[in-house]
């Protein structure tokens, strides 16, 4: 199937989102063992890396937040238009938590590197040679959201042998979708298959998967199967309690199908959620012969 390109891409946004923390390394110049002319550049701390690890986890979250409504594109994540007003809202209320934490941050510094020190005190000298002021931690701590479109090359560039690299990510886009919901299917899977019972946190996540799927629609009629089969499964489940018994086998295949995208794409629509009456079927006994004994009297 050829996707119309100027079609889909004028229904996406591609969001850029730059955020920049940094590392609680730096090069230090340290002297090789029993020479005292040569030295070597080593890697070494002036923090504990748990300093910068909210940024971090502010970063994944945001990636997730946008991937639950887009996709990955063009470096960037793809956001279809009657999403973008949601997503950019919760990134915003992100921005602030973030910007308010380098705050803190910057004003308690250098106290990170005081107690490190303290954790390390034979490499003092080296590691306060190493450590950044206030200001370059607060350069390196940077977020930015950039906003644009995506347009494919109109015009032919086979005589160079280039091709259109927008098409080719489009004509994927897809495949894409289906292998991040696999991903995180398997993810969320992996700490709760051998416990044979789920948390209603199981039906959130379904619902999250159908969400985003839902909004990318356009891009392929082929991920109506995976809608299908999120909402045969979403209603097959109990919508309170534990998941258990025969819904947790229903959730298990439902997820292990979801697991593999050429199976989400290409294989036929499995009605998941129906539920059918296994009747014993009964053969039939043929008559047996009985042989009849004749009793002469005496």
């Amino acid at each position: 199937m050829e996707n119309n390109v100027e079609q889909i891409t004028q229904k996406l946004n591609i969001i850029d989102l730059a955020i920049r923390v940094p590392n609680a390394t730096a090069v230090s110049s340290r002297r090789v063992d029993g020479d005292e002319k040569v030295f070597k550049a080593v890697n070494a701390a002036f923090c504990n890396t748990r300093v910068f690890a909210p940024f971090h986890a502010m970063r994944r979250r945001m990636e997730r937040l946008i991937l639950s409504k887009g996709t990955r594109l063009c470096g960037g994540f793809a956001v279809p238009d009657e999403c973008l007003a949601e997503v950019l809202e919760r990134i915003k209320e992100s921005q602030s938590d973030f910007d308010l934490d380098r705050k803190v941050l910057i004003n308690s510094w250098p106290t990170p590197v005081d107690e490190w020190v303290a954790q390390h005190p034979t490499e003092a000298v080296e590691i306060r040679s190493i450590a950044p002021d206030a200001a370059a931690i607060g350069a390196g701590l940077s977020f930015e959201i950039r906003l644009y479109k995506a347009v494919s090359q109109a015009e032919s560039l086979n005589e160079f042998g280039i091709r259109d690299g927008l098409a080719g990510q489009v004509s994927g886009l897809a495949y894409q979708i289906a292998s991040e919901v696999a991903t995180e299917a398997r993810d969320f899977w992996r700490s709760r298959k051998e416990a044979g019972r789920a948390e209603q946190s199981a039906r959130v996540g379904l619902n999250r998967w159908l969400g985003k799927i839902k909004s990318l629609l356009f891009i392929d009629p082929r991920l109506s199967r995976a809608v299908k089969l999120l909402e045969d499964g979403i209603n097959a489940l109990p919508a309170s309690g534990m998941i258990e018994g025969n819904d947790f086998i229903t959730l298990s295949g439902l997820i292990s199908i979801l697991s593999d995208p050429n199976t989400v794409l290409n294989e036929p629509v499995i009605n998941i959620g129906k539920k059918v009456e296994v009747v014993p079927t009964v053969t039939p006994v043929p008559p047996v012969a009985v042989a009849r004994k004749r009793v002469v009297g005496w």
